[in-house]
């Protein structure tokens, strides 16, 4: 197994792959698995067929080794790009079912969503003072929330699916036991903490990161804040970047040649690139405010 660091990345779904070319119905987040049965097509498949994964923003790999892929197949180059993208690659044999690993996966991740549900609704219901049926009182409990105090962080920014995912990597980065939903429109998280600070410092945090381009921008009264949120946009893509800008590719290029070499953004790691999107996202955050202390009992 390589590229462990991103063992804590989110499984939102488990595909089965065998082409790259598959690749532009993924969403982001998709633990894949793979036989290789088209490895034999070229010398390099598999390490493309990572790249384009990792681009992609899946969470992860598994190879059924024994019939198309085999362990002498996962070279040292592959596994310095898994770690290097923190893109974790697990192995298991040719005999074990790919049903039963798709069914524990989809098992586990409709509990979680079904759990999610419940724990969403029971804070909630806490909120607005209302009573908590037994299974939501079981849920919140089994997830870490006993009987305390606990704070409730509200972030006054628009709560999109592509925010609320940002914000669950924020809070997953701490070490408190938190459940970030929507209440009243508003990004909220329910945290064990005595301030908003953990998870507030880190939005900021993450926010300043284009520091480097806002600056630039500021000096030379240019573009480049804009030009690198398209770039994260439009996956890279010079020519849909210069069509939404209405700029031409050579302007695009040299901006981009700033962004990297001047400004020494590494726009080929996946993460960073993850983290820069957050920025924007995070920028975008009007206030963060911490309501009244409530109660589990």
């Amino acid at each position: 197994m390589s590229g462990g660091k991103g063992m804590e990345n989110i499984v939102s779904w488990v595909y089965i792959s065998e082409d790259i070319s598959t690749s532009t119905f993924l969403n982001g987040g998709e633990l894949i698995i793979t036989t290789g049965v088209t490895s034999g097509e070229r010398e390099d498949w598999l390490r493309a067929f990572i790249k384009e994964l990792i681009k992609r923003g899946t969470c992860g790999l598994i190879l059924n080794t024994g019939r198309y892929i085999f362990e002498e197949d996962i070279t040292d180059e592959i596994v310095r790009l898994c770690h290097r993208y923190s893109f974790p690659l697990f192995t298991m044999p040719w005999d074990t079912r790919i049903f039963d690993i798709t069914h524990d996966y989809y098992n586990r991740i409709f509990e979680d969503s079904r759990d999610d549900g419940n724990m969403t609704a029971a804070f909630q219901n806490i909120l607005m003072g209302n009573s908590l049926t037994d299974e939501q009182a079981d849920t919140i409990k089994g997830s870490g929330f006993n009987n305390g105090c606990y704070n409730v962080l509200s972030i006054g920014t628009e709560a999109t699916d592509e925010f609320m995912y940002i914000l669950q990597k924020v809070c997953n980065n701490t070490d408190l036991v938190f459940h970030a939903f929507v209440y009243d429109g508003n990004p909220t998280v329910i945290l064990r903490c005595p301030s908003s600070g953990s998870i507030a410092d880190k939005c900021s945090d993450i926010a300043e990161q284009l520091g480097g381009v806002i600056e630039y921008d500021k000096t030379h009264h240019s573009a480049l804040t804009d030009t690198l949120y398209e770039y994260l946009k439009c996956s890279g893509s010079v020519q849909h970047i210069s069509e939404k800008m209405f700029c031409h590719r050579n302007t695009i290029n040299y901006r981009l040649r700033i962004i990297k070499e001047e400004l020494e953004y590494d726009l080929s790691n996946a993460e960073v690139r993850f983290q820069l999107m957050a920025a924007y996202k995070l920028r975008e955050i009007r206030k963060v405010y911490l309501s009244p202390i409530i109660s589990i009992t």
